[in-house]
C-alpha cells in the first residue's frame, strides 16, 4: 500500500467509523463536495455528496448508489445490543431492566453528541504558491459534512432505551447463573 493511501486511511478511518455508526442508527448528515478531486474515502460518499447544493447523507440516499450500505443498520444494531448486554451483565443484579434502558439511553446519547460535534467536516482546499493565496485554475474545492444533530440525538435515545431494556432482560439469565444459593 503506498504511503499516501496509508496516511489517508489512518487519518480518515476513525471519522468514517463514527459516521458509519451514526448512519447505521438512522441519523442523517448534510454536506457537499465541490472541486475537481474526489474524496479519499468510499466512492459512494463522493457520489452522494457531489451535487451543486447540499445533499442529505443517510442510509436511504447511500442505498440508492450501493445496496450494501443497509448492513450498517445490522452492524449498528449488533454493536448497540452487545454493549447494552455487557453493561447490564456487569451491573449489580438488583438493577431492573428499565434502569439499564435509561443508562444506555444516556450513554448512547452522549456518545452520539460527541461524535456529531467532533466528526463534522468543513474544509476548503486549493493550490497556493508559498502558502499565499489561492492560484485558482479550477484546482480548489470544498468539503462540508454536518450532522442533523437533534434527529441523531433522538434516535440515539430511542436505540438506547430499546437496547438497554433488551440487554437488561438478557443479562438476568447471566445474573441468575452466577447467584450463590444459600447453603450451597
Amino acid at each position: 500500500m503506498p504511503p499516501r493511501q496509508f496516511a489517508v486511511l489512518l487519518l480518515g478511518l476513525p471519522n468514517l467509523v463514527w459516521l458509519a455508526f451514526t448512519l447505521g442508527l438512522g441519523a442523517s448528515w448534510e454536506g457537499r463536495v465541490d472541486g475537481p478531486f474526489g474524496l479519499p474515502m468510499p466512492r459512494v460518499l463522493d457520489e452522494v455528496l457531489r451535487t451543486p447544493a447540499d445533499s442529505t447523507l443517510s442510509l436511504r440516499t447511500l442505498a440508492e448508489h450501493d445496496g450494501r450500505v443497509w448492513w450498517l443498520l445490522v452492524v449498528a444494531a449488533v454493536l448497540v445490543v452487545t454493549a447494552a448486554f455487557l453493561m447490564a451483565a456487569r451491573s449489580p443484579a438488583r438493577m431492573r431492566a428499565w434502569q439499564h434502558a435509561v443508562h444506555m439511553a444516556v450513554a448512547l446519547a452522549l456518545t452520539v453528541l460527541a461524535v456529531c460535534l467532533l466528526a463534522g467536516v468543513s474544509a476548503h482546499y486549493g493550490l497556493s504558491l508559498l502558502g499565499i493565496g489561492d492560484l485558482g485554475g479550477g484546482l480548489s474545492g470544498l468539503v462540508e459534512l454536518r450532522p442533523h444533530l437533534w434527529k441523531a440525538l433522538l434516535l440515539a435515545v430511542a436505540w438506547g432505551l430499546v437496547s438497554g431494556f433488551l440487554g437488561g432482560v438478557l443479562a438476568r439469565r447471566v445474573h441468575r447463573r452466577g447467584e450463590v444459593r444459600p447453603g450451597a
